[in-house]
């Protein structure tokens, strides 16, 4: 299987912050990214993979604020799921990488847990995928925010998936040492060891 990042088709760091802005449909943000990315080969110039690559930074949004509490919310996940994700998915977590399987079933138990939520609070690109800040509130608790790095590569249908995703490591302004991962840790715990029908939402 061959695998191409953004860097070999000439999207470099450039670009800046994407701040948050309200979703649109899924149907037709799905539609619209699997238009974009159906003809995307290597003869495509820098200015057609910027525009499918904003289109994936949008659906990405739209699939993490689709965990809004709602009883339908992984339902409603569900189809973003196939269009980002390659079949070859790993997630870093504090007990070592984690597959597509597991990231769904987590998913599901996630949504599963009443007065949890989802919401990306800033994306941008980077060289070889995206940067992306989700506030997590899971079984009533508020958690930290959690910044990840993403790593996008071309599928064997020329669509742009994201295939790696850890939380960043290294220190903050000031020397502070990010906590990303354990925070990683505790968002696993409460959405897998919590109980899915003890807690009321205000």
């Amino acid at each position: 299987m061959k695998i191409s990042n953004l860097w070999d088709h000439g999207l470099g760091a450039e670009q800046g912050a994407v701040e948050h802005e309200p979703s649109l449909d899924s149907h037709t943000l799905i539609k619209q990214y699997s238009t974009m990315t159906k003809d995307n080969n290597e003869e495509n110039n820098q200015e057609s993979v910027a525009v499918v690559y904003d289109e994936l930074l949008e659906l990405y949004t739209s699939f993490i604020n689709s965990y809004d509490g709602s009883a339908d919310s992984f339902k409603n996940s569900e189809p973003f799921m196939k269009e980002l994700f390659h079949p070859n998915f790993t997630f870093l977590t504090e007990d070592g990488p984690r597959d597509m399987h597991w990231y769904r079933d987590f998913a599901e138990s996630f949504a599963s847990r009443p007065c949890s939520s989802a919401r990306v609070t800033q994306i941008e690109r980077t060289e070889y995928g995206i940067r992306v800040t989700i506030k997590n509130v899971v079984a009533g608790v508020e958690l930290d925010l959690i910044t990840y790095d993403g790593t996008v590569a071309i599928d064997e249908d020329g669509k742009y998936k994201i295939c790696y995703f850890e939380p960043v490591k290294g220190t903050e302004g000031g020397g502070k040492v990010t906590c990303h991962m354990e925070n990683v840790g505790k968002m696993v715990q409460l959405a897998t060891n919590s109980p899915s029908n003890e807690l009321s939402c205000r």
